[in-house]
């Protein structure tokens, strides 16, 4: 292996680990803003959408739910 593959590689690699490590320390920050609501709704469209028989868009229509603390 060259010095110049060795380097880009290395860098590439430290520089991964770096932007790892700084997403996982944002990460509480960005977590406590999703409300329980929030990911209920997020849940509850992925099942809509892999329970969907076909994959015409009319069929699989979108729904949203609400809770009743949002009327």
């Amino acid at each position: 292996m060259t010095k110049e593959i060795a380097k880009k590689l290395f860098s590439i690699l430290f520089l991964s680990i770096f932007l790892l490590k700084m997403v996982i320390s944002v990460a509480p920050l960005i977590i406590s803003h999703f409300d329980k609501q929030a990911v209920n709704a997020v849940i509850m469209q992925l099942e809509i959408e892999n329970n969907a028989k076909s994959n015409d868009a009319k069929e699989s229509a979108v729904k949203e739910y609400f809770t009743i603390n949002t009327f």
